[in-house]
């Protein structure tokens, strides 16, 4: 239950490259981006509050039923986090354009 989690390690991380640093830095962003878009994740109050449903199907043939909900703030929530990660991109992508475009004093 993501709702309940406390702790997050990585663990035995000896590779001390370009590409592992990488690595481990993609893993913390996603992470943490996974932290923050979660909305409710652990069910919260008593079972008998929760509607249940219950379909009978004819074994004849191939069935199919989705029961779907996605509440508006997950869509917000997931255009929020779609927007900060470009921003974040592109001022990573000015850093270093801004860093390998200085050009020397004459």
């Amino acid at each position: 239950n993501s709702d309940k989690l406390t702790c997050f390690s990585i663990f035995n991380y000896q590779n001390f490259s370009l590409l592992g640093d990488e690595l481990i830095a993609q893993i913390l962003w996603y992470f943490i981006d996974g932290v923050e878009a979660r909305v409710g994740d652990f069910p919260l109050g008593k079972k008998s509050d929760y509607t249940k449903f219950t379909v009978v199907l004819d074994a004849k043939g191939s069935h199919e039923i989705v029961f779907e909900y996605t509440p508006e703030v997950v869509d917000q929530g997931s255009k929020i986090a779609l927007f900060s990660y470009v921003l974040f991109v592109l001022f990573i992508g000015l850093g270093f354009y801004k860093i390998y475009n200085i050009k020397p004093s004459p």
